[in-house]
């Protein structure tokens, strides 16, 4: 009886322990990386209009397949996505991994027809990755550069929440790696260590050096610093470009069908 009982007791921790390992809750900068890997890794998927999986797909079942492999559920067509979330404003440097793109069709630039996920800005800031799945190649990764789809592209979706910024703090303490740093008062700042510098985050994005001696470094207006979901900062210039915002008409056409074309053929 003893027996029964301590199996018992193992049996529900090892459930309990499941459980909490199955509920676990990511961040929105470990989903947005999961969306990209469960997109990428159907990478040569072919593409069938009106086709919903497993084998094949047309753009916007596979954006509903991949967003759904996170729990978030998309309608059937490109033109009902495109209203789903909140429009994107400002410059490619603006969107987030994960948000959803919105394309023309092949046939009217001007009508919502394809959708794809963006996946990062390059280093000018003015052209972007985004993985989804055309008429010719299956699923695949192409870029904002490429004439059909920079002539073609209509706006950007945030799907996902936005990813968690850092908080600003009243008081930036000596770093612990070098005691010779004295304890400074930076007002509505985040500061962190770089080199032989203190980098202060200021407000928009803005920041800058404070050397040893006192000095402030002011780096270029065009540049920003972001806080990758590795816990690493980067700096990126800020784009010229602007995020085209969706006409209301466009998004407001019949969606009783799915409208996509595929992309380029």
């Amino acid at each position: 009886m003893k027996r029964l009982l301590l199996y018992i007791i193992l049996s529900v921790l090892a459930l309990s322990a499941r459980a909490q390992e199955d509920s676990l809750v990511l961040g929105t900068a470990e989903m947005a990386d999961r969306l990209i890997e469960e997109a990428i890794a159907l990478k040569g998927t072919p593409y069938r209009y009106g086709a919903t999986g497993p084998h094949r797909y047309d753009c916007s079942a596979f954006t509903r397949h991949i967003f759904r492999k996170i729990g978030i559920e998309l309608p059937r067509s490109a033109v009902l996505q495109a209203q789903e979330g909140r429009a994107v404003e400002g410059t490619f440097t603006d969107m987030q991994k994960g948000d959803l793109l919105i394309f023309g069709a092949r046939r009217n630039p001007k009508r919502i027809g394809h959708v794809g996920i963006f996946i990062e800005a390059d280093s000018t800031g003015n052209d972007f990755s985004f993985v989804h799945i055309a008429l010719k190649g299956g699923v695949q990764v192409n870029r904002y550069s490429e004439t059909y789809y920079r002539t073609r592209f209509l706006g950007t979706r945030r799907i996902l929440p936005d990813f968690l910024t850092p908080q600003p703090a009243d008081t930036v303490a000596a770093l612990p790696f070098d005691t010779e740093w004295t304890r400074i008062r930076v007002p509505d700042t985040l500061a962190f260590a770089a080199g032989d510098s203190l980098v202060v985050l200021l407000g928009g994005g803005r920041w800058a050096y404070v050397t040893r001696s006192g000095d402030v470094l002011s780096p270029s207006e065009r540049s920003k610093v972001v806080l990758e979901p590795d816990g690493t900062w980067r700096t990126i210039p800020l784009s010229e470009h602007k995020i085209p915002m969706l006409k209301p008409s466009a998004a407001l056409r019949d969606a009783s069908a799915p409208e996509e074309d595929g992309g380029e053929e």
